[in-house]
């Protein structure tokens, strides 16, 4: 993003936590003096700035929850000025942050087999890379997965992380090293440094960069970096720590004791988060949505200052037609009865998957009759609508905060599946119940401009084909004219004599396999002198070159000669 933007001639900074520590600070500090008016950063660098006019804040990428996103935003117009915050989305890049969300909360059964292979290792702090330790288990752990397994190990006390700052480096004092000592900071490590080992050049000593920054009142960041100048300068000979972190085992017992209903709930609640986050993407008015999500009522309906409410007064967002909201009624009602229906029951629930309700929706006996949803007046109700339309009339009302959602966890073919239900909200009562008559749901504008679409694309396909037609017809014309043209020409009617004594000779009737009248026009117009040229008539191609070439090219060279 930081070279698209240079490309433009935008002067922008970088900044992430892989970069150099006094990279990080230089690029921090020309933006806070207002050196350089952008910074792309990870969301780390928000933490630390506290600058009044800030006027943008663009996210590339969505937050993983609401409340991430709403600190994130408000480092804009502290200034009390107005300022933009915009949210760059896609529906697919929820992917990515499920992937971490699920990585991070593994099951015990893999958290198991990581503390056997820690185990194996007999020794009471394993260093190794995470890397390393997913070889020695089964194709299905990664890296990443077998770090949320120890995470999750130090989290019921059997690990400790080690990190590898606590790792030490190497140093050795350089025999032939400049006469002139170095200054500053510099200057004051490498008297530290020699006040310590004095002048032996041969020893190669460790040092633990965190402990000895501390005793010289700088950061882990400034120590590295001096000692690395130290080293380039040609004083000392360093070796930075490796950058392997290591474990500490804290417990022996091989029996693990971890509570997978906790684990559950944790990954289930962090997804509802991530979905609280899409709907907030979606949603028809940006500031009641963070508004009510923080618990507080708006005084008004919608702020009229979002862009959702800005295209409702522009036209571009228009509210559902009475047949429409018809339809949406029909869904939160089978919903609430499907929720009155399952009290007291083996099934009882509030809460029910996509695919259930639309079942249910559509008259799908065979799936529902085992909870006994046929028996309701709302089932079959919509049989005539696409399942697929309807999972996305659902998934709409979720957005606009017309239902509730949970995660709920199943064991299905061996395997725990984590996957979304949904519920009526306050609000898709106020729908259900007529209170409410102005709903906005992105899935019928889609079928609306689906279909204007599609009339375009049917018109312009008509347009297309009457114009293909008439040029058709306009170059017919030309070439009647042009044939006409010919007719006289002695040369022409020579080289349609030959033709017609070639298509006899191979026994053939249609002549234009032999040559079109449009080749015979260009050979004349051309003259060629040798089948070399006569390679640039269209259509002489080396089979016919080889077949004709010759026979008309005679003709033409007698008519020269």
């Amino acid at each position: 993003v930081t070279h698209h933007l240079r490309e433009k001639g935008i002067a922008a900074g970088m900044y992430h936590g892989g970069m150099d520590m006094g990279d990080r600070v230089s690029v921090q500090e020309a933006f806070m003096n207002s050196e350089i008016p952008i910074v792309v950063a990870t969301n780390a660098f928000g933490m630390g700035v506290d600058k009044d006019d800030v006027r943008c804040i663009i996210h590339w990428d969505f937050s993983s929850t609401i409340e991430g996103y709403y600190q994130e935003i408000g480092r804009a117009g502290r200034d009390g000025k107005l300022s933009k915050i915009i949210l760059l989305y896609r529906d697919v890049d929820r992917k990515v942050h499920e992937f971490f969300i699920q990585s991070s909360y593994p099951e015990k059964k893999d958290i198991a087999e990581v503390w056997k292979v820690l185990l194996a290792r007999q020794s009471r702090v394993v260093w190794a890379t995470l890397d390393d330790l997913a070889k020695e288990l089964p194709d299905r752990f990664s890296d990443r997965m077998v770090g949320s397994c120890i995470y999750s190990l130090q989290r019921e006390e059997c690990v400790r992380r080690i990190p590898a700052s606590d790792r030490p480096g190497k140093l050795r004092l350089m025999q032939f090293r400049p006469t002139r000592e170095p200054k500053g900071n510099r200057g004051m490590v490498f008297e530290y440094i020699t006040g310590r080992i004095g002048e032996n050049y041969q020893t190669v000593f460790s040092l633990f960069p965190e402990v000895e920054a501390r005793k010289l009142d700088l950061s882990r960041e400034q120590y590295m970096t001096i000692l690395r100048a130290l080293d380039d300068m040609g004083y000392v000979s360093w070796s930075p720590p490796e950058r392997i972190g290591g474990v500490e085992i804290l417990r022996q017992e091989e029996e693990l004791d971890i509570d997978d209903a906790k684990i559950t709930a944790r990954r289930e609640m962090e997804l509802k988060k991530l979905d609280l986050m899409r709907s907030y993407a979606r949603s028809s008015c940006r500031r009641r949505y963070l508004i009510e999500y923080f618990g507080q009522t708006p005084p008004w309906e919608y702020c009229g200052t979002c862009d959702q409410c800005k295209n409702r007064k522009t036209g571009a967002q228009e509210s559902i037609t009475k047949e429409q909201l018809l339809l949406v009624r029909k869904v939160l009602a089978c919903i609430v009865r499907m929720e009155e229906y399952a009290k007291g029951k083996w099934f009882e629930s509030k809460y029910f998957s996509p695919n259930r309700i639309v079942e249910v929706l559509v008259g799908d006996e065979k799936t529902v009759s085992k909870f006994g949803f046929q028996k309701l007046t709302t089932f079959g109700i919509l049989d005539n609508e696409s399942k697929t339309k309807l999972l996305k009339i659902i998934e709409g009302l979720f957005f606009q905060n017309f239902l509730d959602i949970e995660h709920t966890t199943q064991e299905i073919n061996g395997r725990k599946i984590t996957y979304k239900v949904y519920g009526v909200s306050e609000n898709g009562w106020a729908v259900m119940t007529g209170k409410k008559t102005e709903v906005f749901l992105d899935v019928f504008q889609e079928q609306a401009k689906r279909a204007k679409q599609k009339r375009k694309k049917n018109e312009e396909k008509v347009e297309q084909k009457s114009r293909q037609k008439k040029q058709k017809k306009e170059r017919s014309e030309v070439e009647k004219k042009r044939i006409a043209q010919f007719k006289n020409s002695s040369l022409f009617q020579a080289l349609r004599r030959k033709r017609i004594e070639l298509a006899r000779r191979d026994n053939l009737t249609r002549m234009y396999r032999i040559a079109t009248d449009a080749m015979l026009m260009e050979i004349e117009d051309k003259m060629p002198k040798s089948l070399d040229e006569m390679k640039e008539i269209s259509g002489f191609g080396p089979w016919r070159i080889d077949k004709y070439g010759q026979d008309f090219l005679d003709i033409v060279l007698e008519r020269k000669g």
